[in-house]
């Protein structure tokens, strides 16, 4: 599995693909003040990509790779700073 949780943060790791949706969407409704680490994710599947565009989540680093970046920047209208 590339999401791997510790405590109150989702740590997404190469590809997350569509078999980790269902778990990571329970996830987030079960976690309150949680927060999410995209600094290694190369490629996520369009299924988490809608529940990350849903809920709004906190992201406390955003993919390394610039067109990665810039592309999920525009997709979740990220405002926060990294």
């Amino acid at each position: 599995m590339s999401i791997t949780y510790k405590e109150n943060t989702a740590v997404f790791k190469e590809t997350a693909t569509v078999d980790e949706a269902d778990t990571f969407l329970e996830w987030i409704t079960e976690h309150e003040n949680y927060v999410i680490d995209l600094s290694e994710c190369s490629h996520i599947h369009t299924a988490i990509l809608q529940i990350l565009m849903a809920t709004e989540p906190h992201v406390t680093k955003m993919p390394e790779d610039d067109s990665f970046g810039i592309w999920l920047r525009n997709a979740l209208d990220f405002k926060q700073e990294n």
